[in-house]
């Protein structure tokens, strides 16, 4: 989450002039990138609960990137909160 929000940062001061620039530096695909910086359409809430999560050392991660991108690419904040609830509930478990 907080590459996402660093690399959105970085293309609207025009640190870094689009995507392709982005994946050029960092030796990734424009793909990833766009996986990446889709992190950043999340709702405001669901950004900060994901800063906000402790560092753990278990070895199974509470959140899978995949499942974050999948409530990413749902424009509606609303919805993406429904389906954020949903996620956080099923790993409470």
């Amino acid at each position: 989450m907080a590459l996402a929000i660093r690399l959105d940062d970085l293309l609207e001061t025009g640190q870094l002039r689009d995507q392709a620039e982005i994946a050029r530096t960092a030796g990734i695909t424009r793909a990833r990138v766009t996986q990446i910086l889709n992190l950043a359409g999340l709702a405001p809430d669901i950004q900060q609960a994901l800063l906000d999560l402790q560092p753990t050392t278990d070895t199974k991660p509470k959140f899978r990137e995949r499942e974050l991108r999948q409530i990413a690419v749902e424009p509606n904040w609303s919805k993406q909160r429904t389906a954020w609830k949903r996620l956080v509930a099923s790993k409470a478990t």
